[in-house]
């Protein structure tokens, strides 16, 4: 059974006196009846040295507990007006012209919301701390009231408040650094020309939260499209540029901004794209020769532009983007028509007699728009397990994806992921594919 703190300093307390009379008794028979007045005399003052020394050692440790609760209270203060403050400047921050900047500058923009998301402490998680120091200070309260004999907190106590203040001395430093971070980054971040039609820094995380599941599907394919995109952003580019008198200032800073964007984008691609190395650094050159063409064309507008010449350079660009975009269906038809392609979608483009949901008189494949109708191109588990579903269907005259009545969980790890990457080429190619006559509309 274990004690609590007042029934161990009565139990120190009696044990002391058990000890003195135990001394003075051991005295007292000893002594000769002529000194046994004085003998008890000098027991008594023993036991009094013995009671002062004790009372003066649990002063020193009350003195010491009472020096670390007042300093652990002054750090919980500090912590949560410190912690109050960068969720103030965070929150205004989200609405603010500052935020509007962050919003606008990349490096800003993702150094603030790593701050958002993570901070090293709340304000609830420090108003829990005050709590519990709190109720650590009532209890001890109602002990010294409850005690009639000097009390002294016990190891418990110590231990649960010493928890408290390494908490508190580990957030703070902490939460400095994380305020230089965004005091550097306000500091850092160029400020906005037109603040005031600028999207805040609020819709900015929710745009951004909301499109990055869109992002990440379309990274497995922006590979096949960056030489294209690099020529479409330098194109148009010409066109805004043809107009301005510092041209040259301008065209350096877009370019730059494109060239991190396609570096970033061209890393991410490579990771899933390496099987089709060879053919991406074919149009790398390509597209790496088309820049400098257009580069060489930009100067040539500069020096010879006049208005006449401004429209007719704009419809060529318009003509020539055309033929950009022409071009980019006539490759996406070939990536269609490739064997990879074919072979992934071959149980879609067979031919038969059956669509979901009816029978059809005349074969072919399996109608684009009947799978949107049915579900089976939502980007979830229920459209593919939709997906499958059509594909196994018992009524389904085509070549199967696996067993009749499958359903997606019961595929292997490979099978998935084939699933996936069939639908997603459904979802992102299915209106071409209808084009093209290789599914039915």
């Amino acid at each position: 059974m274990q004690l609590t703190q007042k029934q161990l300093n009565l139990v120190a307390t009696v044990m002391m006196s058990a000890l003195c009379l135990a001394i003075c008794a051991t005295t007292v028979a000893q002594s000769t009846s002529a000194g046994r007045e004085q003998d008890i005399a000098r027991a008594n003052e023993l036991r009094r040295r013995i009671e002062a020394e004790q009372l003066q050692r649990i002063e020193r440790l009350k003195d010491s507990f009472e020096m670390k609760i007042a300093e652990t209270t002054q750090l919980l203060a500090t912590l949560a007006e410190e912690t109050e403050r960068f969720h103030k400047e965070r929150e205004e921050l989200l609405t603010n012209e500052q935020g509007k900047a962050f919003a606008a500058d990349a490096i800003s923009f993702f150094a603030f919301l790593q701050l958002h998301e993570n901070p090293v402490v709340t304000p609830a998680e420090v108003k829990q701390k005050q709590a519990a120091a709190q109720s650590l200070l009532q209890s001890i309260a109602d002990e010294r009231k409850e005690s009639n004999v000097g009390y002294l907190p016990s190891p418990e106590v110590f231990d649960e408040l010493t928890t408290i203040q390494a908490w508190v001395k580990d957030r703070l430093p902490r939460l400095e650094v994380q305020r230089a971070t965004l005091k550097t980054r306000i500091q850092e971040t160029p400020k906005l020309q037109n603040a005031e039609t600028a999207k805040t820094l609020q819709k900015a995380i929710e745009e951004y939260r909301s499109s990055l599941p869109k992002l990440l599907a379309e990274a497995r394919i922006l590979g096949e499209q960056l030489a294209q995109a690099e020529s479409r952003e330098v194109l148009i580019e010409a066109a805004r540029l043809a107009k301005l008198e510092s041209v040259a200032a301008e065209r350096d800073r877009m370019l730059e901004q494109a060239r991190l964007e396609i570096a970033q984008l061209r890393l991410e691609h490579e990771t899933q794209t390496l099987r089709v190395k060879a053919q991406n650094e074919r149009q790398r050159v390509e597209a790496e020769k088309r820049y400098q063409d257009t580069l060489a064309e930009l100067e040539r507008y500069r020096k010879d532009a006049d208005a006449e010449r401004r429209v007719q350079d704009t419809q060529s660009d318009i003509a020539r983007q055309q033929k950009l975009d022409q071009a980019k269906r006539e490759e996406q038809l070939a990536m269609l028509k490739s064997p990879e392609v074919q072979d992934l979608l071959s149980v879609v483009f067979a031919k038969g007699y059956w669509q979901p949901g009816k029978k059809t008189t005349q074969p072919g494949p399996l109608s684009y728009s009947q799978l949107r109708a049915a579900g089976a191109l939502k980007e979830d588990v229920a459209g593919l397990n939709k997906f499958v579903g059509i594909l196994n269907a018992f009524e389904n005259d085509r070549p199967r994806w696996g067993r009749r009545g499958q359903r997606f969980a019961a595929l292997s790890s490979d099978e998935k992921e084939r699933l996936v990457k069939a639908q997603q080429m459904l979802i992102e190619h299915g209106p071409l594919m209808v084009e093209a006559g290789m599914l039915a509309e």
